[in-house]
């Protein structure tokens, strides 16, 4: 499998946004998949490599602009799944601003090292990646669009998460055609770590699945 990890304008290595650019989550999903088939054609033409439909995943902030990829791009993404990203539906979730913190996560052992990382990394351009994040929060998401995604889609939450639950992913769920909300039992912010091997088989192949409730 070939994993790729985005960071968004303003993030770690990503240049800042220019003031001609847009910040909403459909301009992000445009550019990602922009990106992704000139490297496609530049694998084809170099080694012959197909890399076909691709899985996608979103965990808590990227999730809007994993869904706006997979709403605007089907014919691109083949498998989606959505961690812990609150809905419309809890406007004071959605609007809070700040980047989440060490104690926010709910630390595990053996993590703290690479979250700290993360973190560092995140904010190596001060704030300019989050006020990218709240103009494109202004934005919005097309709630209509969600309709066009024909990936099989995964909605993964954490019961005890602070900032989401599965109520969520039920309203993700009743928007999303082929999708299902999966309910982490004991889980806090980062069931994405817990379920990373699931998650990981869920958008590799067509084989994997993650247990849920419909």
């Amino acid at each position: 499998m070939h994993l790729l990890s985005i960071d968004r304008p303003g993030y770690g290595a990503s240049e800042p946004q220019t003031e001609f650019e847009e910040s909403s989550y459909e301009a992000r999903a445009d550019d990602i998949a922009a990106f992704t088939n000139h490297s496609e054609r530049s694998a084809q033409s170099g080694s012959g490599i197909d890399f076909g439909r691709i899985g996608v995943v979103g965990w808590q902030s990227g999730g809007f602009t994993a869904l706006a990829l997979a709403a605007r791009h089907p014919r691109l993404v083949d498998r989606l799944a959505i961690i812990d990203r609150p809905s419309p539906a809890n406007p004071l979730r959605v609007e809070s601003g700040a980047l989440f913190t060490l104690e926010d996560l709910g630390m595990r052992l053996g993590l703290r090292n690479r979250l700290d990382r993360m973190l560092d990394e995140a904010s190596s351009q001060s704030d300019a990646g989050l006020g990218v994040d709240v103009d494109a929060r202004k934005h919005g998401i097309n709630d209509a669009g969600l309709g066009h995604i024909t990936a099989t889609t995964k909605l993964i939450y954490g019961d005890r998460a602070q900032s989401s639950s599965d109520a969520d992913g039920h309203w993700f769920r009743d928007r999303i055609p082929d999708s299902t909300s999966v309910k982490v039992q004991n889980g806090g912010a980062l069931s994405i770590v817990t379920q990373w091997e699931r998650i990981l088989e869920h958008v590799a192949s067509r084989d994997g699945d993650l247990d849920g409730e419909r």
